[in-house]
């Protein structure tokens, strides 16, 4: 016992000095942190050390990477009007497809999960808003998970002021969703591989249009989808409708199980696109990539996409989904020196392409971000 008394005493005469308000500095200095990466483009110090939470670690490149990746957040912040306030571009340039002050939904998932850590709320705020109060912002021009991103935040910033404001917003982009992409004689929701930023893949290849071709009942929208309704459900079970969580989960339990009826293919162990329509060669309505048409009974077909189930945790534990997971690791199928392959390396439509937006082999990094996701969920 005195001897724990003494070790006691010892340990409090050592941090006693950090009691004291002359030598209670910040561990990490909020501007000399990232002034040391003074070959950022933006040397803005003043807006990091404001709004970026500060982060150090024992490996010099995560480090570099962290705060390149906030320089890139800089140089995507657009301020639209005083009407809209902040949105976020996907290019540096404000291509035809885009939208109002150049914005473009299809990555707005990936970029609401990121700032939403900023210490700024306006800038998350308006982010949230632009997509329903900015005149020719275009929230369904892509497929994207503006709900679930929503309830993120939320858990970040826990501001119920925030979700209360944005659940209309939810609620609309979930409606919009059903009265454009859903089949309700399925219970899914369709569309085509670009309208996912994912055009030329092995789907697409197989109709005559290979940018828009392949409309069908994808592993992307359906999650996105499903994670959506759950997000309603829990921000209207935390604001006191419960009725309306009600709604919802039971909509997202639908889509739940539509997907693992429909899209899981228990032969190749895997998540995979289902067609919608007829297609040339033989492709027809309602089966799986190579179920039908030129390469039907191929053993191959699988594609990254069939990994996104699980960025929103929808398959169920321990009843068997896990095996996919095998086929990320494996050179022969997804594993690649820079990011896994968008389709399986012996597929007999894969294909590397010297120029960009061809996912039928190619490495996309948005795609690699959902999987290391996806994996995350699955290991927690």
């Amino acid at each position: 016992m005195a001897l724990r008394r003494l070790v006691a005493t010892v340990a409090l005469l050592a941090i006693s000095p950090l009691a004291r308000p002359s030598l209670r500095a910040q561990v990490l200095d909020p501007r000399i942190l990232p002034e040391r990466y003074g070959w950022l483009d933006n040397r803005d110090w003043d807006w990091y050390a404001r709004r970026i939470p500060l982060f150090e670690s024992s490996e010099p490149s995560i480090d570099s990477t962290y705060y390149y990746r906030w320089q890139l957040v800089t140089m995507h912040l657009t301020y639209g009007s005083p009407e809209t306030g902040y949105t976020f571009t996907e290019f540096i340039d404000r291509p035809f497809w885009s939208g109002a002050y150049g914005a473009i939904s299809c990555p707005l998932g990936h970029q609401m999960y990121e700032v939403r850590w900023l210490k700024d709320a306006r800038i998350v705020g308006d982010f949230a808003g632009y997509w329903f109060t900015a005149p020719g912002a275009q929230p369904r021009s892509y497929s994207n998970w503006y709900g679930d991103a929503i309830w993120a935040t939320y858990l970040v910033n826990g501001d119920r002021g925030f979700i209360a404001r944005a659940l209309p917003w939810m609620k609309e982009q979930f409606a919009g969703w059903e009265r454009e992409r859903y089949d309700s004689t399925v219970g899914l929701f369709h569309w085509d591989g670009l309208h996912d930023g994912m055009e030329r893949s092995i789907d697409s290849r197989q109709t005559d249009d290979i940018d828009t071709g392949a409309d069908g009942y994808r592993p992307t929208l359906n999650s996105y989808m499903f994670a959506d309704a759950r997000a309603i459900s829990r921000a209207s079970a935390l604001l006191g409708d419960s009725a309306g969580a009600r709604h919802y989960m039971a909509r997202a339990d639908s889509i739940r199980a539509r997907v693992l009826r429909e899209l899981w293919d228990p032969r190749r162990g895997f998540f995979l696109h289902e067609f919608a329509h007829d297609e040339k060669d033989g492709v027809r309505a309602r089966t799986r990539t190579y179920d039908s048409g030129k390469h039907a009974g191929d053993p191959h077909g699988r594609e990254e996409i069939g990994f996104v189930p699980w960025q929103f945790e929808l398959p169920p534990a321990s009843q068997g989904y896990e095996r996919a997971w095998a086929f990320l690791m494996d050179t022969s199928r997804f594993l690649a020196p820079y990011g896994p392959t968008t389709a399986e390396r012996h597929d007999p439509l894969f294909y590397i392409s010297p120029r960009c937006c061809w996912w039928s082999g190619n490495s996309w990094p948005y795609a690699t971000t959902q999987t290391l996701v996806a994996m995350a969920n699955l290991l927690n």
